[in-house]
């Protein structure tokens, strides 16, 4: 997109818009296809998650949170390992 925006300004705007706009229109049919016409009464009253699921999804949540912020913590220790895959991919590729 930033080739185009240096090419050709108008044509970047007119993605970038046209990528925003698909994903809002994207949202609204899901929501429309998954719920269709909701009773806000109902969706107030019930509730979405148990305190048993909550228990078993925030750990979960805090794991994809730390390897989202800290991967090298994670890619460190596979560095060794995957580099030796590949010196071996990389040997029997040439001796064939």
């Amino acid at each position: 997109m930033v080739g185009v925006f240096e090419v050709n300004t108008f044509a970047a705007v007119f993605s970038a818009m046209g990528i925003i706009l698909g994903g809002a229109y994207s949202l609204y049919l899901a929501n429309r296809i998954l719920f269709g016409n909701i009773n806000l009464n109902v969706v107030s009253v019930s509730v979405d998650i148990s305190e048993r699921e909550t228990a078993a999804l925030v750990p979960l949540f805090v794991l994809v949170l730390g390897i989202g912020l800290y991967p090298n913590i994670f890619l460190d220790s596979m560095h060794m390992s995957c580099s030796n895959f590949v010196e071996n991919l990389r040997i029997s590729f040439c001796l064939k």
